[in-house]
């Protein structure tokens, strides 16, 4: 799979490459509240019934969603089980799913997240509910969660907070992070959004016993 980001938001655009990804960022005041408008390029190549190498899937990502006014959600591939079966031509980001990944497979998004206020803090406790990820009642942020996988994230521009139990670090465009099936928020204390590549992987729970 080959990945492309046209990030929308103003008239100014920039290109960067990082890691062979070519990443373009145009910026423009649009969405609801304080949310951009992300817009993602996704190529997906594959086999056709000879077992020749083609071009599956070449166009916009279109499995988007806006769950609070300061977070927007890319979907970009899902597999249901490990070793992933490669076969086929269906797409399968075209499905309704939660955060976690399935059972034995996993999840490739982008998200993007806005800068928060304490409207947004509330709605994202609400959608983490409903959507599956694990969270305590007592956290120090209602947006702090964790989930059944290994995650592999990739902070594709802006800066961002990540806080867990008891610390936290500031990200910046470049910086990766693999978490662990271990609480986490991310939080968003600046004024531009930033936006981050997510893979997440089934895994065995953490026993907190």
């Amino acid at each position: 799979m080959v990945l492309n980001l046209f990030n929308c938001y103003s008239n100014v655009s920039k290109r960067t490459i990082f890691n062979g990804i070519n990443i373009y960022t145009n910026r423009l005041t649009f969405g609801r509240g304080r949310l951009i408008y992300l817009r993602t390029r996704r190529v997906v190549a594959g086999h056709d019934h000879k077992g020749k190498a083609i071009i599956q899937f070449d166009g916009e990502a279109s499995n988007v969603h806006q769950p609070t006014s300061n977070i927007q959600t890319t979907l970009l591939w899902i597999t249901d089980s490990i070793p992933a079966n490669n076969h086929g031509n269906e797409d399968t980001a075209n499905q309704k799913v939660g955060i976690p990944p399935p059972p034995s497979g996993s999840i490739f998004r982008v998200v993007e997240f806005g800068p928060e206020d304490d409207n947004s803090r509330t709605e994202e406790s609400i959608h983490l509910s409903s959507e599956g990820a694990n969270q305590d009642q007592n956290a120090r942020h209602p947006g702090m969660h964790r989930t059944h996988s290994i995650d592999y994230a990739i902070i594709m521009n802006g800066e961002i907070d990540m806080l867990v139990d008891d610390d936290e670090v500031h990200l910046k465009a470049g910086d990766v992070v693999v978490q662990r099936g271990n609480n986490h928020a991310w939080v968003n204390r600046g004024k531009e959004p930033c936006s981050i590549a997510f893979v997440l992987i089934d895994a065995t729970p953490y026993n907190l016993d």
